[in-house]
């Protein structure tokens, strides 16, 4: 049975990996950047929300340890 806490984390983790996909589409769609600002604009929001990925997995990785006694 999943926790309230999972099904977020879960669920959050999708959003995260759509949207970073959404501004891969961008970058990669003709014609949709047109400067070198929007692109590194672009690139920045998928830094981001995989940064956040990482925290995400991190923070997991944490309440781990703890839940094991380490």
């Amino acid at each position: 049975m999943l926790t309230t806490s999972m099904v977020f984390k879960t669920e959050l983790e999708r959003l995260l990996h759509k949207a970073a996909a959404e501004q891969a589409e961008i970058i990669t769609a003709p014609h949709a950047i047109v400067d070198f600002a929007a692109y590194k604009h672009h690139v920045g929001v998928i830094a981001g929300l995989r940064m956040a990925l990482e925290l995400s997995e991190e923070a997991q990785s944490i309440i781990n340890k703890r839940e094991r006694g380490a």
